[in-house]
């Protein structure tokens, strides 16, 4: 008995044996020996067979593989086959995603709302009257390469011109100094500017309210620079080598028009950009959807607050890039290129719906879903796609052929 007891505890510090397993057996040894009259047993030297290791009975099997669980295991087995369980887990998780996206709107509503305000603000009402003032300038288009419009308040319009004339309309209100005669003319004196091939339009005063339609004829510009404090810029049939529109509070607009290179930006508004052919578009806006639709090459649009659409139907578009913080996100592509591309979300879904891609690498992690993808195609232009949403879907099509 005292050799079979060293036996058990030699299997201990081998690690064959837990220790659980060593008192069961040792109690079922001591039980043995009471019932069972003690006879002298020759005491023989272990050999190699002996030192296999210790086979215990199925029970004690069983309760091995057992007390091997890690604690992972322990804790949370019963818990993942938990249907209540589960089921408060995604409530809890679709509590996240509605408190990051509420929270997400009030911040930039009140954003938006202070903008709204100021944008609305009666310049009358702390500074006395005012004065309503408007004014037309006219150049050849033969005349002007480049076109820079920079006011505080107001609203921009950009429109296909029916003549050869390049004309600048301006309507607006302002504070009085002076006569009414006096105060139009300081403020429309110098509006307006030509300097060689340049017209550039700028107001200083950020109490007056500047209303500016500019026609254009249709001729390919150099630069069109649009920018605003507060108020919307609308731009159409318009074909640049670099167009820029920047408003801190407004909607963007551009339709119809062609371009090397456009950047469209603002701080609480919504981007549009339709029936537009390009080679590279950036877009950003902190609240507001951006829709995009056009025959481009590259596009980087970003919105923290909203849904973010881009189709291109150009068969030489290399690079697509959406992102959206609260808001889905789409992609419509052509069938007729490659592509290689990821498009990941953590509260949302990342859906591919493109019937030859190849999908790989697809992930579905507790606060991650992504997926990549790739599509190869002889002869075809290689398309790098992005996709990019915190809280809503994230999805690929190809666009209606």
């Amino acid at each position: 008995m005292q050799e079979q007891r060293k036996r058990i505890l030699q299997l201990v510090e081998n690690g064959t044996l837990t220790a659980d397993e060593a008192i069961v057996l040792l109690e079922k040894l001591s039980a043995k020996n009471e019932s069972t009259p003690q006879t002298v047993q020759p005491v023989t030297p272990l050999t190699e067979k002996e030192d296999e290791p210790f086979k215990a009975e199925p029970f004690e099997e069983a309760k091995k593989e057992e007390s091997k669980k890690t604690g992972f295991e322990d804790i949370f087995g019963k818990s993942f086959n938990d249907k209540e369980f589960n089921q408060k887990v995604e409530d809890f998780m679709g509590d996240i995603k509605k408190d990051l996206s509420q929270f997400s709107t009030r911040m930039t509503g009140i954003v938006g709302a202070a903008l709204s305000k100021l944008k609305d603000l009666d310049i009358e009402t702390p500074f006395g009257e005012k004065v309503d003032f408007a004014k037309t300038y006219a150049y050849p288009a033969t005349e002007v390469r480049s076109i820079e419009l920079d006011i505080a308040n107001g609203k921009i319009d950009v429109i296909k011109a029916t003549d050869e004339l390049v004309t600048v309309q301006v309507n607006g209100k302002t504070q009085l100094k002076g006569t009414e005669e006096e105060t139009i003319a300081q403020i429309t004196e110098e509006l307006v500017t030509k300097n060689e091939d340049k017209i550039h339009l700028k107001s200083e005063n950020k109490f007056a309210q500047i209303k500016v339609q500019i026609a254009i004829p249709e001729k390919h510009y150099d630069v069109f620079i649009a920018r605003l404090l507060t108020g919307a810029i609308s731009i159409e049939n318009l074909d640049a080598k670099l167009i820029k529109a920047r408003t801190y509070n407004g909607t963007i607009r551009l339709e119809q028009s062609t371009f090397d290179h456009a950047e469209l930006q603002t701080s609480n508004g919504a981007v549009e950009a339709r029936k537009i052919k390009g080679d590279d578009l950036e877009i950003e806006t902190a609240n507001g959807r951006i829709y995009v639709d056009g025959e481009l090459k590259e596009v980087d649009a970003e919105s923290m607050n909203g849904t973010v659409a881009i189709t291109t139907t150009s068969t030489e578009a290399h690079k697509l890039k959406a992102r959206a913080l609260a808001g889905s996100v789409e992609i419509y592509v052509p069938k007729t290129v490659a592509l290689e591309g990821q498009i990941y979300s953590n509260f949302g879904k990342a859906d591919v719906g493109l019937s030859d891609a190849k999908l790989y690498e697809e992930e579905e992690q507790f606060l991650l879903k992504s997926v990549r993808f790739t599509k190869e195609l002889e002869g075809a232009k290689l398309l790098k796609v992005t996709g990019e949403s915190r809280t809503g879907t994230v999805l690929v099509r190809y666009t209606l052929q």
